[in-house]
């Protein structure tokens, strides 16, 4: 065991404790950190709301249905700026709600007239 964990009093820093160990074994600690924070991204938070772009790229269909569905009233949308030429946004979560709607379970095909060479569905 190191001569530091021995000899300090652990009073609930554990930071300050790594930090120590870390300087007594020839390591770094500040510098392990940094090249840490810049190996990993940085999350990415979701937005409420999405350009007609991201969304059409997000349900991976083009702007122009992305719009039909704002004009049925399937989706949200909100515009920005009070003029002609503003930015219109579409809620993420009115989008997603659509999009569940629109998903279809099929029920599983059986195939009645089975060749010779399938028993049950599988080749013999």
């Amino acid at each position: 065991m190191s001569e530091y964990v021995k000899t300090m009093q652990f009073q609930g820093d554990p930071e300050e404790l790594i930090a120590g160990f870390c300087k007594t074994v020839g390591i770094n600690f500040e510098e392990v950190l940094a090249a840490r924070a810049k190996a990993t991204p940085a999350k990415k938070t979701l937005s409420v709301w999405m350009t007609r772009q991201e969304a059409a790229d997000y349900a991976r269909r083009s702007v122009d249905t992305i719009d039909d569905w704002c004009a049925q009233g399937y989706i949200e949308k909100s515009k920005l700026g009070g003029g002609k030429a503003g930015t219109v946004l579409i809620s993420r979560e009115s989008l997603e709600k659509h999009i569940r709607s629109c998903v279809v379970k099929h029920p599983k095909r059986v195939r009645k007239d089975l060749a010779p060479s399938v028993k049950g569905g599988y080749r013999a």
